[in-house]
């Protein structure tokens, strides 16, 4: 029995392999605001379970505005997902459900900029994407070396929520139905890069095979 255990696993270990061997070096995304998660994770979860999109994304990068430290991972967790978040002090932004602060978009831009240039010291190869809510501001002009893909709107006619990753030629965007009650639509990013490695010519090598003549030969 424990044999055939072994081999089960093993099997299942070369399936997976084969299987991610023809993933694109890129993350597939589903993204948008989603207004207030909590309220909508059997939803998500339901999608995860039932919607292959979904079941084969790789990130889930969810806008929350009232996700604050009150509201405990496990109130958010979606099966299959690891949940990273970072909550919302809302005596820092000045935002309550009655008031929004006053934008300041010079700020953001200087805290995005010096974000981005410490990452790209630490890890200069790397894959990175900046997603967010841009309702006063955009970061074309400010990482010119970042590309935006999203152009459907994402609430009523607008584009606010979008994606820049360090790569051109990424991803292709779709429209999705929103979350719940939102008002934002949801979005999936397709990758279409191509991974470098796979653009380079093919190249053989021709070994000789020894007979069983020959390699008696060689041991007189």
């Amino acid at each position: 029995a424990r044999s055939s255990e072994c081999g089960d696993v093993k099997l299942k270990t070369k399936r997976m392999e084969n299987r991610w061997k023809y993933k694109p070096s890129i993350p597939s995304v589903v993204m948008g605001n989603v207004n207030s998660l909590a309220s909508k994770t059997d939803e998500l979860a339901a999608l995860v379970r039932n919607q292959w999109l979904y079941r084969e994304c790789s990130l889930l990068c969810l806008m929350e505005t009232w996700l604050t430290g009150n509201i405990p991972d496990t109130n958010i967790n979606i099966p299959s997902f690891t949940t990273i978040t970072t909550d919302r002090d809302a005596r820092l932004s000045g935002k309550s459900k009655e008031s929004y602060p006053t934008p300041l978009p010079e700020i953001a831009c200087d805290v995005t900029r010096a974000t981005i240039a410490r990452l790209q010291t630490q890890h200069p190869d790397a894959f990175i994407a900046i997603s967010g809510d841009f309702n006063h501001i955009t970061l074309d002009s400010v990482l010119t070396a970042f590309h935006q893909y999203l152009d459907c709107p994402t609430r009523k006619n607008r584009t606010i929520n979008l994606l820049y990753p360090n790569v051109k030629d990424a991803y292709t965007a779709t429209l999705l139905p929103p979350l719940g009650k939102s008002d934002h639509n949801l979005v999936y990013l397709q990758p279409q890069y191509t991974p470098r490695f796979r653009t380079q010519p093919i190249t053989t090598r021709s070994f000789r095979k020894w007979s069983p003549g020959a390699e008696a030969a060689l041991r007189d």
